[in-house]
């Protein structure tokens, strides 16, 4: 995949990220397409790509790219983390990955092999296409660097939250996110921690899903001796559970509101008085893939010349949920299996989710209703967004114009984890 495709799997709020961190000028206001453009832009360029992007990296993040080109560009993740291991320690290995990622050097990707009795999930580090030959080009000229002292080391005992903190977050992030908390800056490393935890408001669970892509996460449960498969969601609470803060932490306020019932909780009145009654089973549990095949052959089928949409775009999309929700939440109450809308209280009211929501994180559904090409890109986006927090994704679109181009189709249909509906 080029640059451009991999960054349109990222939110807008990453990207401002990586142009701020890449030096780009004049980003601010602009919306996500124009800074996709923008970056890409930015980085074709050889001269910035060195001076802004390979010149912020430490010796040990030059290594690792130098392994990645020589193998093409795209390495399995236990792999890359072998070669590495030859010459960094585990600790060097982690802050390095995480360093390419954060410049948008280096992407993960997902994918799924079926074997005799279960699916297996392999994650795989990608430089973009697009980037390949001018780093290559660049990193050539880079003489390997002996490794200061104290960016080496291997990881230590990790017994709670704040021992992680310390082992994979560098002094200069930890001083960022007390800078956004409105705190002191200044001090030593086990400060800022301090500040982090017990003088800030942050969720533990929005830090370590801020700062760690999945596969580290992953990384980071093997070490702790935790159960590796799952969702994003799954391994960030397995390692709560496993090494919570030292003490006890800040609560942030709660002002209480009234119970306000979500508008698409349930299907419109006429469904409701002309369905027939259904006697649900018992909640069950199904295997998450063939959950989410079924799911795909379910909406493929639903009879949408019986769909009658209103005029204005956001109420079309409505009409489009209450239709779709109305029908699985019939199949789902039949199957006993959980069907939530707009996965209400899931992942807490700053977090964006998904129209629906099936089984306990087994399949996201996003329900949209193409108007301009952008549409179409921030429904890719959010397909992605929601791959990983969710095992599996249904993106159904109606595309009246065609603005859902192939090129985008096909970067979707090339993630096993995402299918496509397109109605025209």
């Amino acid at each position: 995949m080029k640059l451009s495709e991999f960054l349109l799997t990222l939110n807008k709020n990453e990207l401002t990220n990586i142009a701020r961190k890449s030096g780009v000028s004049g980003y601010s206001k602009l919306k996500k397409e124009a800074l996709i453009d923008l970056i890409v832009s930015h980085m074709s360029n050889p001269e910035t790509l060195e001076e802004h992007h390979l010149f912020l990296l430490t010796p040990s993040a030059i290594e690792l790219l130098k392994i990645l080109l020589t193998a093409g560009g795209r390495m399995k993740d236990d792999g890359l983390r072998k070669e590495m291991l030859k010459i960094r320690s585990s600790t060097t290995y982690y802050k390095a990955l995480r360093e390419v990622q954060a410049l948008s050097l280096v992407f993960e990707e997902w994918e799924e092999e079926e074997r005799e009795d279960y699916w297996e999930e392999s994650y795989f580090y990608t430089i973009p296409e697009d980037l390949i030959a001018p780093l290559s080009k660049i990193t050539e000229t880079i003489v390997p660097t002996t490794v200061d002292e104290e960016e080496e080391g291997d990881i230590g005992e990790i017994t709670s939250f704040d021992d992680l903190l310390d082992t994979f977050y560098t002094k200069d992030e930890l001083k960022e996110l007390v800078r956004e908390a409105g705190l002191k800056v200044s001090g030593k490393k086990a400060e800022l921690i301090d500040r982090v935890l017990y003088e800030s408001v942050y969720d533990l669970d929005v830090l370590l899903d801020t700062l760690f892509s999945k596969s580290i996460l992953r990384e980071i449960c093997s070490f702790l001796g935790l159960p590796v498969s799952g969702t994003k969601i799954t391994l960030i609470q397995r390692i709560i559970d496993k090494v919570p803060p030292k003490k006890e932490r800040k609560m942030a306020p709660v002002t209480p509101t009234p119970e306000v019932q979500p508008a698409l909780a349930k299907p419109s009145v006429a469904a409701v008085e002309t369905a027939p009654e259904v006697t649900p089973e018992p909640l069950v549990r199904i295997k998450s893939k063939q959950l989410f095949e079924d799911l795909y052959e379910l909406m493929r089928q639903l009879p949408v010349e019986s769909l009658k949409l209103s005029r204005k775009t956001g109420a079309k999309e409505k009409d489009i949920e209450r239709f779709v929700y109305g029908s699985l939440l019939t199949w789902g109450q039949q199957k006993g299996i959980n069907v939530d809308n707009q996965a209400v209280g899931l992942l807490g009211p700053d977090v964006r989710v998904p129209d629906i929501s099936i089984g306990n994180y087994d399949v996201a559904i996003e329900l949209k209703y193409i108007s301009a090409v952008e549409d179409a890109r921030a429904a890719f986006g959010q397909a992605h967004e929601y791959a990983d927090r969710w095992k599996y994704v249904i993106l159904y679109v109606f595309d009246p114009n065609n603005n859902f181009t192939p090129s985008l189709e096909k970067a979707l249909k090339n993630n096993p984890q995402i299918k496509v509906i397109i109605r025209r």
